[in-house]
């Protein structure tokens, strides 16, 4: 699967929480998430695996053994289940890999925003 600029089809998955679905397959997939400074993820779970890895900014993850902030740099695994939140510190871009693929930003990402 390539996705080019042209193909690319980001929604808002909360205030100043924009979310793209890159390539995927169903073993894995690839998202960014664009971040405006002050908006909150908030604190959610999921049965899939997930890397994340900061391109730009700063964030706060929260996760059950406590929050740590992240900067342009810097990733974190996390397991399948775990809870996990974010606030962007500033205006943050981060790379989030998730295995197996979400099916839910599947079906979200063929459907026009």
């Amino acid at each position: 699967m390539i996705v080019q600029q042209a193909n690319r089809r980001p929604r808002e998955l909360a205030p100043g929480v924009q979310h793209t679905v890159l390539s995927y397959t169903k073993e894995m997939m690839l998202c960014e998430v664009s971040l405006a400074q002050g908006s909150v993820f908030a604190t959610h779970s999921h049965p899939h695996v997930q890397i994340l890895y900061v391109v730009r900014g700063r964030i706060r993850l929260t996760r059950p053994d406590g929050p740590v902030v992240l900067e342009a740099g810097e990733s974190c695994a996390l397991g399948a289940d775990e809870p996990h939140g974010v606030v962007a510190l500033e205006n943050s871009v981060v790379l989030d890999a998730f295995a197996p693929a979400r099916a839910d930003f599947v079906e979200a990402n063929q459907t026009p925003s």
